[in-house]
């Protein structure tokens, strides 16, 4: 069936019903609300859709890409309501002015130290990680301190978005340089700008996925420029940012090779080792603390892991996620090694796109954690890929808030099939079906 264009003056009804209900969700839902949370997601999905599959003029996706920006702005006038990260980045910002370093204290520890200002007392009980070390990178360490410079004369909360703004800016930017180098509709760009779930968990609720994404983003466009100690720098800050991007160095060796890999990974090495030991000042093992815990305590909208923790419980009565995540963990990097060494997995720069997408994908169906703003590399993988998988998973794993219906947190078994059953199945048809019956290559 042909697809029938939208008339740019309906798209501009459209963009301003998509600003009220995301203002409604940042400023009236709270992470308990999930049937209004579910609603006005879905509301902004169903918009979202008219933009990213339907063709649209020249015009229209300029109106596009000018409420991707609206929203985005609008964000300064609304505090975080679906996380509470917000007041640990304040308190390590306020750490580093008082010249104390939250790597080497964590909050709890340094409550039993004497002449803390008020300004620390009237914060701890905000707090959700009081007894663990921080486990914030340097860039975001250097975003917390920025943040936290006068916190009773500018909020932090403002001096956040407006840094997330930025970077966003700069996001959306480069994909539209590499939309015009790859030779692509530069509309879909609206893939990653108009999704409800980077605009919300991302710029909404302030995780730190968007400057990661900044230096992904760049990275990507200077591989093709072939301006390889840039692009290495650009992975370096990545990484340093959030530690996930490690995930994406076996192909990229595969992919650049060991004397362009020397010239790409040398930068990248310099910058996270260099960032690293100057920010942790020894305090090494913290890090590594809280690095063990995520693997070895939490567990949140998993999949994988699930099914082998209740067959862990069945065959041993007690819960072996010590055990499942550090393997889960070693099964990712090795299958991740293993495809990443296939050469028609790296053989171009379209192949590697993709060939990200279904790493990072594996990445995340083994891990034992998975919130819905983890999900955010894909979906700007998606923007130079063929993949669509990631836009429906974007939407579903809003399903996970469920658990936060009830206190403690509770996991609702029938929103977890829902999310991975629908999700798996069209991944699956997309990644093998799919090209066999189109004939399209995984560089298409």
């Amino acid at each position: 069936m042909k697809q029938v264009n939208i008339p740019d003056s309906w798209l501009g009804i459209l963009g301003l019903s998509f600003l009220g209900v995301l203002y409604f969700l940042f400023t009236e839902v709270s992470q308990s609300e999930f049937t209004q949370l579910m609603i006005g997601v879905s509301v902004l999905f169903g918009v979202y859709s008219l933009f990213v599959f339907r063709p649209l003029s020249q015009r229209g996706v300029q109106i596009g890409i000018g409420i991707a920006i609206a929203a985005r702005v609008m964000t300064l006038l609304c505090f975080p309501n679906l996380s509470d990260d917000i007041y640990r980045f304040i308190w390590d910002g306020m750490c580093w002015h008082d010249g104390l370093n939250p790597f080497e204290l964590t909050p709890s520890q340094l409550m039993d130290t004497e002449g803390l200002s008020q300004y620390y007392l009237d914060l701890y009980p905000l707090l959700n990680s009081q007894e663990y070390f921080t486990i914030y990178p340097p860039i975001c360490q250097v975003v917390f301190w920025l943040a936290s410079i006068s916190p009773q004369v500018i909020e932090p909360n403002v001096i956040f978005k407006v840094v997330f703004l930025l970077s966003e800016a700069i996001t959306l930017l480069v994909l539209i340089r590499l939309c015009d180098l790859l030779n692509i509709d530069k509309g879909r760009v609206l893939i990653y700008a108009l999704n409800p779930l980077i605009i919300l968990e991302l710029c909404g609720n302030l995780h730190f996925e968007a400057l990661m994404l900044m230096f992904l983003a760049v990275m990507y466009y200077l591989l093709k420029q072939n301006r390889l100690q840039l692009a290495g720098l650009s992975y370096g800050l990545a990484i340093s940012t959030k530690l996930v991007p490690l995930v994406f160095g076996p192909i990229l060796l595969c992919y650049l090779g060991i004397k362009r890999g020397f010239r790409f990974f040398i930068p990248a090495a310099l910058v996270t080792i260099g960032s690293f030991a100057l920010m942790l000042q020894g305090h090494f093992s913290s890090i590594l603390s809280s690095t063990n815990l995520y693997f070895q305590k939490f567990e949140f909208n998993a999949s994988v892991y699930y099914l082998l923790r209740e067959l862990g419980i069945l065959l041993t009565t007690y819960n072996q996620i010590r055990i499942l995540g550090p393997g889960l963990a070693l099964i990712a990097f090795s299958l991740i090694v293993y495809y990443s060494a296939k050469k028609e997995h790296y053989t171009n720069y379209r192949s590697l796109l993709a060939s990200s997408a279904l790493i990072f994908a594996c990445y995340l169906l083994l891990s034992t954690t998975i919130h819905p703003w983890y999900l955010s590399t894909l979906v700007l993988l998606c923007v130079l890929s063929r993949y669509r998988f990631p836009i429906l998973w974007s939407y579903l794993v809003f399903l996970s808030y469920s658990a936060y219906q009830f206190q403690p947190t509770d996991e609702v078994a029938i929103c977890l099939i829902a999310e991975y059953g629908i999700v798996g199945i069209y991944a699956w048809y997309e990644v093998f079906y799919k090209p066999k019956q189109y004939g399209v290559s995984i560089s298409k």
